[in-house]
């Protein structure tokens, strides 16, 4: 319920400038992100209100939303011409999956609000929505209409999101939700995820109630409809066309248009399940296994007979024998806490292979990190046709879109390079085909560790014959190299095979002068 903070952008006609190709050292997700928070600063988001305060970027000075200031702000990327081209995409979009169609409706003697789903067409088939029988539950229904993914149908979209995941590095998501006049599609709610309210078109009144206890405050999942009758009273922000509104993860609200136009806006989400309670939940498992491998007590077998002062049934038991047995547990617990951050056999603890866990899995679902002249074929996998020179310079394609993770007796290289708009965000895990083109990940012995971890941070271009190998291992080295170029990982900048064929060219524009 606490007011947002409010920044003003007083430029004139401001643009969101289109990207036309990303940084290959990861800095064009920044500069984006920069330009969307003007004049609010990336630090003073960071520090001010990431998941601390709402935050609301005014662009749309004027009444008129066709001649506001932020009509055009995001007009780069999407417009309402780009939601009907989504609308006719080819096969259609699916109900659930895609698309949905709501709107809130009082029900009962007390005009209790409660939503209605409507994801049927007009002759009832729930599969695919027919582009025509959307308007007419939009125009004549007074549905809401919510589109999942665009950015899967939207190569403009895309480009945001890629440069958005590359900035978090975390999985960015996005939604478009498109509301009739004097309309509401959702109820009070709170999302699991923080989220960005890009308005595109119209205007829309948001409101932010305060949360109800401490245990709703920044929440791993998201919550049901809430009845605003239990809800205190909310602050209410009205968005116009170019504004931008940051809620944090459990914010509670709602969102309606008033009787004068539609509206079109994007969330663009992040940070789903990426917190500290899910590192440590994949790092707790190895480190009680540490804990057990090197404490002889995790090992004892518990006293006879706990099971008559342990457990619900006895919980309300105050003996000695009780609190005897906590105490143990709550000292044993203490011995697991400490091999969470413990280094044992070397430099990596469970903390750091929680981290690369949490990695792959962000590689795994990550949108294909490259666009425009960085994304050109020449310079990916296809170079792998021609055999790698010991002279031959490689370098990352893009920097942190590889993690090497440790598992067992084998070095897995986690990538995102084979990844594709269509699965972006799907949640599906891929099957390994031991295919470096088509693969997520690559999987080498153990000993490849080493050639690996200097993969990941060759940002800088490298001669084949410069990377780590054993004496007598060379063949090994370029047949490692050579997979990480077929699935796009390295490209090929240079070299000896590269400098013939420019003497070549130079000879024959000699011979024609």
């Amino acid at each position: 319920g606490e007011v947002p903070r409010i920044y003003v952008d007083e430029r004139q006609g401001a643009i969101l400038p289109y990207i036309k190709d990303c940084d290959r050292k990861a800095r064009t997700g920044k500069a984006l992100f920069k330009q969307l928070l003007h004049p609010c600063t990336v630090d003073e988001f960071e520090k001010t209100h990431f998941q601390k305060q709402a935050l609301l970027v005014k662009r749309s000075h004027h009444d008129d939303e066709d001649d506001g200031d932020g009509a055009e702000f995001y007009s780069s990327y999407f417009t309402e011409a780009s939601l009907r081209e989504l609308l006719r995409s080819k096969g259609g979009l699916p109900f659930l999956e895609s698309i949905t169609l709501n709107k809130i409706v009082k029900t009962g003697k007390k005009g209790k609000r409660v939503r209605r789903n409507m994801n049927s067409n007009l002759d009832g088939t729930t599969e695919v929505a027919k582009e025509e029988d959307v308007w007419r539950r939009f125009n004549d229904d007074g549905c809401s209409m919510r589109v999942l993914h665009p950015q899967r149908h939207n190569a403009k979209l895309l480009r945001m999101i890629v440069a958005l995941e590359e900035h978090f590095e975390c999985l960015v998501g996005c939604n478009l939700y498109y509301t009739p006049p004097g309309s509401q599609g959702f109820a009070a709610h709170y999302d699991d995820v923080d989220v960005f309210v890009l308005q595109v078109k119209g205007k829309k009144t948001w409101s932010l109630f305060p949360s109800r206890n401490e245990q709703e405050v920044l929440p791993l999942f998201s919550s049901g409809d809430f009845d605003e009758e239990e809800l205190g009273k909310p602050c209410e922000v009205d968005l116009g066309p170019g504004d931008l509104l940051y809620l944090p993860r459990g914010a509670i609200h709602r969102a309606r248009t008033d009787k004068a136009g539609s509206s079109l806006h994007l969330t663009i989400s992040a940070n789903h399940l990426n917190t500290w309670a899910n590192l440590l939940e994949d790092a707790l498992p190895e480190a009680l296994r540490e804990a057990t491998e090197s404490c002889p007590e995790m090992r004892m077998t518990p006293p006879r007979g706990y099971f008559r002062y342990a457990g619900c049934v006895n919980s309300d038991q105050d003996g000695a024998e009780r609190q005897r047995f906590l105490q143990i547990a709550e000292g044993l617990c203490s011995v697991v806490m400490q091999h969470v951050t413990a280094a044992v056999g070397g430099q990596e603890t469970p903390m750091d292979h929680a981290a690369d866990a949490m990695n792959a899995r962000f590689q795994a679902a990550r949108a294909f990190p490259l666009f425009g002249k960085s994304a050109a074929a020449s310079s990916g996998r296809q170079q792998a046709a021609e055999p790698l020179e010991d002279g031959s310079e490689l370098r990352l394609r893009k920097s942190g879109c590889a993690r090497l993770m440790v598992s067992g007796d084998r070095a897995v290289l986690h990538h995102c390079f084979n990844n594709s708009a269509s699965d972006h965000a799907s949640g599906e895990e891929r099957p390994w085909a031991n295919d470096p083109k088509r693969d997520a990940r690559l999987e080498f012995q153990i000993d490849d560790a080493p050639l690996l971890e200097e993969i990941t941070k060759c940002v800088k271009a490298k001669r084949v014959d410069a990377f780590p190998c054993e004496e007598g291992e060379e063949d090994v080295r370029r047949e490692v190299l050579t997979a990480a170029v077929q699935a796009g990982i390295l490209e090929v900048v240079g070299g000896e095979a590269e400098a013939e064929a420019q003497e070549g060219s130079a000879k024959k524009k000699q011979r024609k002068k």
